[in-house]
């Protein structure tokens, strides 16, 4: 399956696609079954594209949280620069299929369609803004859809790959752990408003010991996991 499903292991990814139940006449005359598969094709492809990116977005983020433990920058760095370099090439595609070919394409065609009364000519611009796009969209060769194929789910397979791997880390958890822990602590402070608490300085003192002690742990166990094995 070129977007990595079997018959057997399916996924939302795998099956979503779109449809229409029923296509009133006369407008059946132009979204015919052959139009709809083309549009079925685009939307398979445009979709699966949105994905990698919202999933290269997302480790991303993650990386955000990495950068903090400067220790790590050497050995993490090939990791950054290779999302970075994914996310890159992801987004470009996605700006040249969108901005570049389909809107384009389309206003073409609305302003032809404009000019037009006859439903034979209507429909050859219907078919020739369908065959533009997806050729233009690389989706008429079967070998260039196929490397192209490869390399997005190569970099979806980074990602899956990274999540897991920012999973074994931990640190995500902690990190919301120590913001609920952070917002209970500020609310028992509002809540005791007539008491006096600590000193500013010694409360700065306190939460930057603390964020370099756990610094130094995330670190130890982000480098066990990057020597490990698996």
């Amino acid at each position: 399956h070129a977007y990595g499903g079997t018959s057997g292991d399916l996924t939302g990814l795998d099956t979503m696609y779109l449809d229409f139940a029923s296509i009133p006449f006369p407008l059946s005359l132009v979204l015919s079954p052959k139009a709809m598969e083309c549009y079925q094709l685009l939307f398979r492809h445009l979709f699966f594209v949105r994905h990698v990116e919202s999933r290269l977005v997302s480790i991303w983020r993650d990386h955000q949280t990495m950068k903090e433990l400067q220790n790590l920058r050497g050995s993490q760095g090939p990791t950054f620069l290779l999302r970075q370099r994914m996310l890159h090439f992801v987004q470009n595609l996605l700006y040249y299929m969108t901005l570049e070919v389909i809107e384009p394409q389309w206003l073409t065609m609305d302003s032809s369609i404009r000019k037009h009364k006859s439903p034979d000519d209507i429909l050859h611009d219907h078919n020739e803004f369908l065959h533009r796009v997806l050729e233009a969209c690389l989706l008429t060769n079967r070998d260039v859809i196929r490397a192209l194929t490869k390399l997005l789910k190569t970099c979806w397979l980074f990602s899956e790959q990274m999540k897991r791997f920012m999973k074994a880390t931990r640190i995500d958890a902690e990190r919301q752990a120590l913001a609920t822990e952070l917002q209970r602590n500020i609310q028992h402070s509002l809540n005791a408003g007539n008491r006096r608490g600590k000193p500013i300085t010694e409360r700065f003192q306190q939460a930057r010991s603390e964020r370099r002690k756990r610094n130094m742990q995330q670190s130890a166990r982000v480098e066990r996991e990057i020597s490990g094995e698996s």
